[in-house]
């Protein structure tokens, strides 16, 4: 795998942190309980059918749901989920996925948990998709025109929730934090110019990030930038979860 140079100008200009394996591994379950354990289960926004599966709409958390699933052996089935729709406003922090079960995680704390099994190389390209894809997920639904339908495939929401949906959209991930004053057309174009440097990696999280484009928005900007091989490796990824 080539790694595109804007990941090489990452390598060279940020000392290597290597994290290693810990036991507090994050675990998911079926809704149905694997063992004696608390079932952990995945919140999510909306849920669409891929062959005879269950899965996230949001890039973000059907990555997340993946991962898991890989992390603890697990293979995706009809019968074994693990997930459930709830409303964003049903989460504390007004955003999904969150992880639901003798506590509840944030998608932050989530991250930062799954981070923990990547190690040198590895762990730089998942921090790094986290902030790129995240930052392009929000900008994407910030600058691109989408009709209701759209919003109610990808949130479950309708009527006054769409428009309470979009007001909460810039808080996600501390984006308007981070980005107090953006120019978002002009750092959406950045985005899109930086996305084709690197969409054609071999990782989870980006076939995640396609997959999700591919299946609700391929009339986007970003949509018409992925090449069809891209899309098809991106689904031989979930083909083989």
């Amino acid at each position: 795998m080539k790694i595109p140079q804007i990941l090489d100008d990452l390598f060279d200009s940020v000392p290597l942190k290597i994290i290693h394996e810990s036991d507090n591994d994050i675990q998911i379950k079926s809704p149905t309980p694997l063992s004696n354990s608390v079932p952990l289960i995945l919140g999510v926004y909306n849920t669409f059918h891929y062959k005879d599966i269950e899965l996230p709409t949001d890039p973000i958390s059907l990555a997340t749901y993946l991962r898991l699933i890989q992390k603890n052996d697990l293979k995706l089935t009809s019968s074994s989920t693990g997930l459930t729709k709830i409303p964003f406003r049903g989460s504390p922090y007004n955003s999904l996925p969150i992880l639901i079960g003798d506590s509840i995680e944030s998608i932050q704390k989530i991250q930062k948990n799954i981070a923990k099994h990547y190690k040198g190389e590895e762990f730089f390209i998942n921090d790094f998709l986290d902030t790129k894809l995240y930052n392009l997920w929000i900008t994407c639904l910030l600058t691109e025109k989408f009709d209701d339908e759209i919003y109610h495939k990808l949130f479950d929401v309708k009527d006054f929730e769409i428009y309470d949906l979009k007001k909460e959209i810039p808080n996600w991930n501390d984006f308007k934090v981070r980005y107090p004053s953006l120019n978002l057309k002009k750092f959406y174009n950045l985005q899109l110019n930086e996305f084709t440097e690197y969409m054609d990696l071999d990782n989870l999280k980006l076939a995640s990030f396609i997959i999700i484009i591919n299946e609700f928005l391929p009339f986007t900007e970003i949509g018409k930038l992925i090449p069809p091989e891209i899309v098809e490796r991106s689904y031989k990824v979930l083909n083989n979860s």
